[in-house]
């Protein structure tokens, strides 16, 4: 079973970015890489998402007595030298280059550590692309609908938000598109309007059919079963 941390999820990211030809302008390989073509805010973020990574390994390592505190260092340092003398106008190679065999062999084995502390397997792409789709759906419907204009501007805004972190999910992993999940469900309990939405309207009903199979697949990859057990609630009039 494919397993799924921040550092196989970094390491992916390295060995595709190695793929890339090394004479691309880096501003062309960096939109490649992280699937942001001429899209400069998007491709900032993803940045900032990937550079964020070796802290999200350091942070789950931390009660680890397996490794030492040089191993993530050594990525830390690596990645961050990388990124902060990087230039997109240069060749990519110069930034690969400072991408040493030592960082790939460090994150391995920091992949290997984190499988025995969180057990989360790697979502199937085919999947992951039908939740997409089945969100992106909802929220065209949303926009077009009658709905009263809070309600509405709040429905938008959290479909927006679970298409983007499903569309982040090689760079941020499952923990985001949970959160969003629990996030877009627990509002129920706290705005009425919100909660007689999703019970009764049929917007709503299909809002939380997309919740329940995205739930589904999420809480089995991290195995936390309860969400949908939240969301069956809510569809029965909880």
């Amino acid at each position: 079973m494919a397993q799924d941390n921040a550092a196989s999820r970094l390491l992916d990211l390295l060995i595709k970015a190695k793929s890339i030809d090394p004479n691309t302008a880096s501003i062309h390989a960096w939109e490649q890489l992280l699937g942001a073509k001429n899209n400069p805010a998007l491709l900032l973020s993803r940045m900032g998402k990937m550079i964020a990574l070796p802290e999200q390994i350091s942070t789950t390592l931390t009660n680890s007595t397996e490794t030492t505190p040089g191993v993530v260092q050594h990525i830390s340092n690596q990645l961050y030298a990388a990124f902060t003398t990087h230039k997109f106008s240069e060749k990519w190679e110069l930034f690969i280059n400072r991408i040493d065999t030592h960082m790939t062999n460090y994150l391995a084995l920091a992949s290997t550590l984190l499988e025995t502390q969180i057990k989360t397997k790697k979502l199937d792409k085919d999947e992951l692309q039908e939740l997409r789709e089945g969100f992106v759906k909802l929220l065209e419907e949303v926009r077009s609908s009658d709905l009263p204009p809070r309600l509405k501007s709040y429905v938008v805004l959290q479909l927006h938000d679970l298409v983007s972190v499903l569309d982040n999910y090689f760079i941020t992993g499952a923990e985001p598109i949970l959160e969003r999940i629990e996030a877009t469900i627990g509002h129920a309990y706290i705005d009425n309007e919100y909660k007689e939405f999703l019970k009764d309207h049929e917007l709503g009903k299909s809002l939380l059919g997309c919740l329940g199979a995205a739930a589904n697949l999420v809480t089995v990859a991290v195995g936390i079963p309860q969400l949908t057990q939240i969301i069956q609630l809510l569809q029965h009039g909880g």
